[in-house]
């Protein structure tokens, strides 16, 4: 929305075998739960053909 300053925080709720599952994959990766959900967010969002 114009003029809204936003903070870079929001929760997202996500069921239980998603989270577990994404917290695998990020421990894999050697990467926190956090940076491995942004880069994954980042990709969805920019890499659209």
């Amino acid at each position: 929305t114009a003029g809204k300053k936003y903070s870079g925080k929001f929760n997202l709720r996500v069921g239980k075998g998603l989270h577990e599952q994404l917290s695998i994959d990020a421990l894999r990766k050697g990467e926190s739960l956090n940076a491995y959900c942004l880069k994954m967010l980042q990709g969805l969002l920019f890499d659209r053909s």
